[in-house]
């Protein structure tokens, strides 16, 4: 086979902004070689990586450790660092005491007001209390919603 028509790399495939600051270290390291000569020498393939990347020995490890583990089959493929990171739970758990209080409340407006209130309406002027600050009014009343 001819070495012109050999296929070289994967068209349409996207390189963000990391990889291509890689291919452009390697980039220069080439051309810089190309006009000065072999500054590291072929055999030593580990520094000439190092070298060319820019990357740290520690960086090589890791990288190296989690290609052999795709070669011997382990893993399939390399994963993003950001990929294995928890996400942050936005969502507050309500105890059941607080989802009776929240009932009160609501039920108490619905009753006064004649309609149906907003979060606005019911943290407005510390009539009624909010979940973040407790309240000195106890909910004995007959009206008190058990659901």
């Amino acid at each position: 086979m001819h070495s012109s028509s050999m296929k070289i790399g994967v068209r349409g495939k996207i390189i963000n902004s990391q990889g291509r600051e890689i291919i452009a270290n390697v980039l220069k390291f080439f051309k810089q070689e190309a006009e000065n000569g072999v500054t590291v020498p072929l055999t030593n393939f580990k520094q000439r990586l190092l070298a060319a990347t820019k990357f740290s020995e520690t960086s090589y490890r890791r990288i190296s450790k989690v290609s052999d583990s795709i070669e011997r089959g382990e893993t399939s493929s390399f994963s993003s660092p950001s990929k294995e990171r928890p996400k942050r739970c936005t969502k507050k758990d309500i105890l059941p005491a607080e989802k009776q209080i929240i009932r009160y409340i609501i039920h108490k407006f619905y009753l006064t007001e004649r309609r149906r209130p907003t979060l606005k309406d019911l943290s407005h002027d510390g009539v009624y209390p909010t979940l973040d600050e407790p309240s000195q009014q106890t909910f004995n009343d007959s009206n008190f919603l058990h659901y």
